[in-house]
């Protein structure tokens, strides 16, 4: 068995590294040093990702009993079942699918249920929900869960604090604000999106936007912004401003849940301010490597995850591209500074990000451009009021003012998530670009910006369009093999026949027929279907089945 990192050791890592960091800052950006370190150390990361993936066992065996813990939250209630997070009293974190009222979040209950592993991939394509749910923090499940008593509270814990602190903030916001502006003003203050309907959190996943409810760079930024015009109105020296606002910025990452992408973030603003500090380039590509160095380190389990991809893709993208994209847009008009960054932002991070994206949820959203820059600009406004709301709390007609003015923005939000993903092909189902086709599009944009800086724009669009096309149709090998596939559907029979001519049969579909708690009144069969069969279609290339057999 591969054995992690232990704490003291990462600390040590850590410290460490940020020496190295610090020192790389002082001297000049051309130091090539830092380059060779990220690109052996991904490499080690990578291939520990792969070992723990192929030889760590299950730490979990199946069995029910009665667990006590503290719910942590990920609260969320469809029907008559609830799914939530719960911090074991001996440690762990676990979700648990339990029957009934939702729980409070920083409640300390008594469940019995079944306590299982996460399952690996099931189906060909299909992402591990194991390896989802463990970035997420998730070590287990506990299935088939009923709650049998709630319980006084238990001895503190960090994870149990930090939920007390979101269900404070929750209940503060929601005093003052309606649904669904209250989960989405939470959604970007700490990431908690569970309460939002399926409806809207689907609409800004269509159009692009649901990073604004996941903290990121983004949000650590609008923190770092808002801690330097404080303290430059306080006139605090620059090197105390820059360790405070550090200080401030890795307690909102924490505070948030420190996932992978505030991780990032913080590092990167770390260096930044380290950088501030002794008078260098603040923004640089050693802060990007620095931060992929220090996860892959500390990490590397996550090296091979889809958020690690979408993170450093988005920030490699707006070094590489922003610049050329912002004097590009210069060239069209006068018009305010920062308007122009934050469309060049907003084009440079979609670049980076789409291919992966599209891969992800298996679809291509042709306005995420325009609906990120109707929305993008508003969610700082939007933090910052959120954050006035909570501070100005104890004095209520001055935080129900607040909140009335931040609901017009909030609403602004809703409006055009809902207007866009309304509009014809606002979701283009997609079947996934291999590795190699994503790679190609990669070093394609990056060879066209660096024709652009080149004065070489004919080069620059060929290379454009090469790299579209490519992502968006490569060339795949034609199959002339008969091919049947025996999808893993839980319960029935889920077969997929396609022929050497080209033909595609679908056998039944798995689930059950009977109509179940569903909200919407769909069957089990329903819903096995849209989660499990259609992937595995779009995943294979296929968009049209030619019949279908229900036995």
């Amino acid at each position: 068995m591969v054995q992690q990192i232990d704490t003291p050791t990462r600390i040590l890592i850590l410290i460490g590294l940020a020496f190295i960091g610090i020192d790389t800052l002082r001297h000049s950006e051309e130091r090539s040093g830092i380059r060779a370190l990220l690109a052996g150390t991904l490499a080690v990361a990578l291939l520990s990702a792969r070992l723990h993936q192929a030889f760590t066992p299950s730490f979990y065996e199946t069995r029910t009993e009665r667990f006590t813990g503290t719910v942590i939250g990920d609260v969320q209630t469809s029907g008559a079942s609830t799914t939530f997070g719960l911090q074991l009293d001996d440690g762990p974190k676990v979700l648990v699918d339990a029957g009934g009222a939702a729980p409070e979040v920083a409640a300390r209950i008594r469940v019995r249920g079944r306590l299982e592993p996460f399952d690996e991939q099931r189906n060909p394509g299909e992402p591990s929900e194991r390896a989802i749910q463990q970035e997420r923090g998730y070590a287990a499940r506990i299935a088939a869960g009923r709650i049998l008593a709630r319980l006084p509270p238990g001895k503190w814990s960090f994870a149990t604090a930090i939920a007390g602190l979101h269900r404070s903030a929750g209940a503060t916001l929601r005093t003052q604000l309606p649904e669904p502006s209250a989960s989405i003003l939470a959604g970007e203050l700490w990431g908690e999106r569970a309460a939002l309907p399926p409806e809207l959190k689907a609409e800004f996943q269509e159009t692009g936007t649901v990073h604004v409810l996941v903290t990121a760079g983004l949000h650590l930024g609008v923190v770092t912004l808002l801690m330097f015009s404080l303290l430059a109105a306080l006139r605090v020296p620059r090197t105390a401003t820059c360790v405070l606002v550090s200080l401030t910025v890795w307690a909102y990452a924490v505070f948030s849940g420190f996932h992978l992408p505030a991780m990032r973030a913080a590092i990167m603003v770390s260096f930044a301010l380290a950088a501030r500090a002794y008078g260098a380039k603040a923004l640089s590509l050693n802060a990007l490597c620095a931060a992929a160095i220090i996860i892959a380190l500390l990490r590397p389990e996550s090296v091979v995850s889809a958020s690690f991809a979408l993170s450093f893709s988005c920030v490699g993208a707006i070094f590489a591209t922003h610049d050329v994209i912002e004097r590009g847009l210069a060239r069209y008009g006068e018009s305010p500074k920062r308007l122009r960054e934050a469309v060049s932002l907003t084009i440079a991070t979609q670049i980076g990000t789409w291919p992966l994206i599209a891969a992800t949820f298996l679809a291509f959203m042709p306005y995420a451009v325009l609906a990120n820059v109707a929305v993008v600009p508003v969610v700082g406004l939007t933090m910052l009021l959120g954050f006035a709301q909570l501070l100005s709390a104890p004095i209520a007609p001055l935080a129900q003012a607040i909140a009335n003015l931040n609901s017009w923005l909030l609403a602004w939000m809703v409006d055009v998530v809902h207007l866009i993903a309304s509009l014809p092909g606002a979701r283009i189902i997609m079947t996934p670009a291999p590795f190699w086709a994503i790679a190609g599009y990669d070093a394609a944009i990056l060879l066209a910006f660096w024709c652009l800086r080149r004065a070489q724009p004919t080069a620059a669009c060929a290379l454009l369009i090469f790299a579209v096309a490519l992502v968006l149709n490569p060339p795949r090998p034609i199959e002339h093999r008969l091919i049947i596939s025996v999808l893993d559907v839980g319960q029935a029979d889920g077969i997929v026949i396609q022929t050497p001519s080209g033909r595609t049969i679908l056998v039944d579909a798995g689930g059950r027929l009977e109509r179940g708690p569903h909200p919407d009144g769909e069957s089990a069969a329903e819903h096995i279907g849209e989660r499990i069969v259609v992937p595995f279609l779009i995943r294979r290339g296929v968009h049209h089945v030619d019949a279908i057999f229900l036995s």
